[in-house]
């Protein structure tokens, strides 16, 4: 039996706060279909924080991990996880300009498979390190 580190408590409770993150930010986009200007202007402004506490999440999180790095570690090229996420956000306004109808379950079925993807890779990243 493997013992519990720290780190693995920290990727817990962050993996649980990510997913109220993303909870918050989907209600917004949601909200955001309204037609009353109010009840649009709410779901704008709780996407908009829910963007900037994950994008800060994520820049926290890297801090954490580096303060565990060791020396002989291999380089990381997080960078390149904006490829695919450019992409990802090009065709979603791509299709939401020529009118799609269901662009929108399909960004959500994708950003959660995304997201899953993400942990999965984080986890098995901290294990090939160990």
């Amino acid at each position: 039996m493997t013992a519990i580190s720290f780190k693995d408590i920290l990727w817990i409770i962050y993996a649980c706060m990510f997913g109220l993150q993303g909870t918050t930010a989907v209600g917004g986009l949601l909200l955001m279909n309204s037609a009353s200007p109010v009840v649009h202007g709410i779901g704008a402004g709780a996407a908009f924080v829910s963007f900037i506490n994950v994008f800060g999440g994520f820049l926290v999180t890297q801090r954490m991990l580096d303060m565990f790095r060791r020396s002989t570690d291999p380089p990381e090229f997080n960078y390149l996880y904006g490829i695919p996420a450019s992409g990802f956000i090009a065709a979603y306004i791509f299709a939401a300009a020529n009118g799609f109808p269901e662009v929108h379950q399909m960004a959500y079925l994708g950003s959660s498979l995304c997201c899953v993807g993400m942990f999965c890779a984080m986890y098995y990243k901290q294990l090939s390190l160990r």
